[in-house]
């Protein structure tokens, strides 16, 4: 059998309008086929309180898996960046062919910033600047 919701229709007395109140049959957990009893309120999507607790602990567990797979690129480049810059130095041009190997996606990025007039792509608190000819700068934001 399916969790379908249950849909009842009354008019509230007081304020003289049409309400609708949706109450699913099934507890949302998985593995669990309860009934959801009626002495629960109206939004309940469980059969018991802690039922209801283990499922927000299953949807912060994704929603933590969700951050952390959309971070760890970033953090992944970061790190990169900074260890080009323990090996060569900060604001010290470094020749991109040192840096391709490392199969770089110059399309990640969480903000920029100028310096000395010019743009440059951050990372956190690391920052790159692209040069003519094929030369790339490290710095310390």
């Amino acid at each position: 059998m399916t969790n379908k919701p249950i849909i009842s229709t009354w008019i509230d007395p007081f304020k003289n309008i049409k309400k609708t109140l949706m109450k699913k049959e099934k507890c949302e957990l998985p593995g669990c086929e309860d009934d959801i009893p009626a002495w629960r309120h109206g939004n309940a999507t469980t059969c018991c309180d802690e039922h209801g607790e283990l499922l927000k602990k299953a949807r912060d567990a994704a929603y933590y898996q969700k951050v952390r797979n959309t971070a760890l690129p970033i953090i992944k480049l970061r790190e990169y960046f900074n260890d080009l810059a323990n090996k060569f130095g900060f604001e010290v041009p470094i020749d991109l062919n040192y840096v391709s190997p490392l199969k770089i996606d110059w399309s990640i990025k969480t903000g920029s910033f100028y310096k000395d007039g010019a743009m440059g792509i951050a990372l956190g608190d690391i920052g790159y600047m692209l040069y003519q000819p094929h030369f790339i700068k490290i710095f310390k934001l």
